[in-house]
């Protein structure tokens, strides 16, 4: 009589064993599941706030960024959205073909990081130029609150005919 009982006991012990490592396994993979769904969707947003930036539709701004957002856009100081919308306004005005080309996309938890190649032909001068940009967004809750710019403006103005010289020393 104790052999069916031990015997019970231990399948019980064991089916108790095996379904506690499977929640918790369970779990952890739903918890990868959460956050691959949302770089997913956090790529998503960005690739579509380039497609409707070369589109020229500046509302995107208000509905893909935190009213707060921030812009670390060096050489200039920390700017707001408006201030950087203002900014890709006057660059459509000087180059109305400008477009931006993703050229790869990387999103791991809350930032999505964007190398692109920008083109335009400038206005003045009628010079078709492209030069490459390193975009990252950190985005929360589907709204990009900061934003790291970095563009090659050397390259960009050497496109344009203009040259680079030393300071002339003073003698």
């Amino acid at each position: 009589m104790k052999k069916p009982i031990l015997v019970v006991s231990l399948a019980v012990l064991l089916c108790f064993t095996f379904a506690c490592q499977n929640k918790a396994e369970k779990a952890e993979l739903e918890k990868f599941r959460t956050q691959a769904k949302v770089e997913e969707q956090n790529e998503a947003a960005v690739i579509r706030l380039f497609e409707e930036i070369d589109k020229q539709n500046f509302d995107v701004f208000d509905e893909q960024f935190a009213e707060d957002a921030v812009f670390h856009f060096p050489p200039y100081p920390d700017v707001s959205h408006e201030a950087d919308e203002q900014g890709l306004k006057e660059s459509y005005a000087d180059m109305p073909d400008y477009t931006h080309t993703i050229e790869d996309i990387i999103a791991k938890g809350d930032k999505v990081v964007v190398r692109l190649t920008n083109r335009g032909t400038d206005k003045s001068s009628g010079k078709k130029i492209e030069w490459p940009v390193i975009w990252m967004g950190k985005i929360v809750n589907g709204k990009v609150v900061e934003t790291w710019i970095m563009i090659d403006y050397l390259g960009q103005a050497q496109q344009l005919g203009m040259e680079l010289k030393p300071k002339e020393v003073k003698k």
